[in-house]
This record gives C-alpha cells, structure tokens and sequence, in this order.
C-alpha cells in the first residue's frame, strides 16, 4: 500500500469512527457526542505539545541557543497549522496534483526532493507550485515502502538522479527533509564511490535531518525508526560508508525548536556547512522561504 493510501485510510477511518461514535452518544450524552467530532483535531495539537516539551527538556543541554517559551508556542502554532495541511490534505488526497517536470530542459539545473518518515511527495506541494512555475526541472520521489530500510531507498533516489542527469545534462541539487536526508545518505553510500560518484552531485541540502539519530526514535517500532535512533548500527554502518569529501557537498540546516529530531544538534555533521535556524518546527523548515530559496538557487 502506498504512503498516500495509508494516510488516506487513517485519515478518514478517524473521522468515521469519531462521528459514529458521537451519532450513537447524541441521544443521552450530548456534550459528549460534540466532544468525539472534535476528537480527530485535539489529536494533532496535543501530539505537538508533548513532542515540544520532549524536545525543549532535550535541549537543555544541548549546544544550540535556548528557545524561549514565546519561541515554542509560535512553533506548536505553526506546525499545527502546517501538519493539518500536509497530513490530512495534500498528503493524502492531492499526492499527484503538481507532477515532477522532467521535459527536456538546457541550461536549468534539476532539482531532486526527497521528503522524510511516513510522508510523500505531496510534502513539496509549495516547492513544487513555485518550480513548475518557474520551469525548473524537478523530481520529488516517493520512499517506500513506508516503514522499510532506509538502505531501500537509495535506488528511488538515484533513479531520480539518473533523470534530472537525462533532463538537464547538469549534475542535480539534491534537498532532503528529515529521513529524506539520510535517504540521501543511503544512495551516497552506495552508488557515491562507483563511476563518477558525487561528481555527479552539484549539492546536497537536508532540512532536519537526524544524521546522529533523534531521541525521539526509541518510541518507534518501525525498521527505519530503528535506524534513525540515536547511536544506530545503521547510522554508524552508513557513516563509514561515505564517500570522504560527502561533507563538504552537504548544508544541514537545523533549529532549536524542531519537535522531531532533538537534542537539536543531532541535526548537523562534521565537516559540512551547517546552519542554524532560530526557532522553527521540524515540518516547518520545509516550509521556509529563506531556505527554498537557498536550496533553488
């Protein structure tokens, strides 16, 4: 089953289960049957809440600058506002709506994006508006299956790499949010150090990406959860199988209120360019003007 299909299903069998739930408690418990059609969007903002707090204890004694309780509340508003979006809508219902452009093109470097855990292309609904707009060749893939290896991946990155090479004749940007980045980091791994390796690569971008693991991931039961925890064999098995001029071709961007992937530096690797961003949710990066824009340029 794809992503999409997955999130369609969970999507809609929430609201169905709620709302029956709240017809069968309408005729003895009123008040009770109104606060079962609102369970399906209490869900998602108290879900944010837990992960902020998690991840501002976690950033105590962390490197990066403290947030400030403002900070925090600016960043559950946001990404409450930006995960209804992109999980209950684009995500599940308009996962083809912007198709990748991969017309021949001249001249124009192509872009390959690569979303993170449990998402799909749909995730770059904006990047993709703006780039369709602007003729810019572009490809956003989608990882699956959704809980496998990331190790999987690498071919669904390099197949994309392989058609912008096609489309444009000019080597790629490649930009990865979350797990999206170490999607990248699998296909380096594998496919880096063979022919012309990461000549083949203009940059790489990863926006929230966990390269040393989030603590976040001891609560996952998936394979690829397994893989993002902090101190992973697959982290360390990956790490010495790049390529050793990958970091100098890579730009981490990290915040100090992502809400996914902390203690926040966890987000950064030696020997890249790293950047910190002040004050922003882990899906909201992706949704960063300043950052697009970087990335396209």
């Amino acid at each position: 089953m794809t992503n999409a299909r997955i999130q369609r299903w969970i999507v809609l069998s929430s609201l169905i289960f709620w709302w029956c739930i709240a017809a069968w408690l309408w005729p003895e418990h009123r008040a009770l049957a109104v606060i079962c059609v609102f369970v399906p969007l209490i869900i998602t903002p108290a879900l944010l809440a837990l992960q902020c707090a998690l991840a501002a204890k976690a950033n105590q004694h962390d490197r990066v600058p403290p947030a400030s309780l403002a900070d925090w509340l600016m960043v559950w508003m946001a990404e409450w506002r930006i995960a209804t979006l992109v999980f209950s809508f684009w995500q599940p219902f308009r996962h083809h709506a912007w198709p990748d452009r991969t017309q021949p093109a001249t001249g124009q470097r192509g872009i390959v994006l690569v979303h993170g855990f449990f998402c799909n292309r749909a995730l770059w609904t904006p990047w993709m508006k703006r780039l369709h707009a602007s003729q810019r060749p572009f490809i956003a893939v989608d990882l699956e299956p959704a809980f496998g290896s990331i190790s999987r991946y690498a071919d669904v990155v390099e197949r994309a790499i392989a058609q912008m090479e096609r489309t444009t004749g000019m080597a790629p940007v490649l930009v990865g949010h979350s797990m999206g980045g170490l999607a990248i980091r699998a296909w380096a791994a594998q496919y880096g150090s063979v022919g012309h390796g990461l000549a083949r690569i203009h940059h790489m971008f990863t926006l929230g990406t966990p390269h040393h693991g989030t603590a976040l991931a001891k609560t996952s039961h998936t394979r690829n959860g397994h893989q993002m925890r902090q101190g992973s064999d697959w982290l360390a098995q990956n790490q010495a199988a790049l390529p050793a001029e990958f970091a100098a071709k890579l730009t981490c961007f990290y915040s100090n209120c992502d809400n996914i992937v902390f203690p926040a530096s966890t987000a950064t690797m030696e020997g890249a360019d790293n950047r910190f961003v002040l004050a922003r949710g882990h899906v909201e990066l992706a949704f960063v003007a300043d950052i697009e824009q970087i990335c396209v340029t």
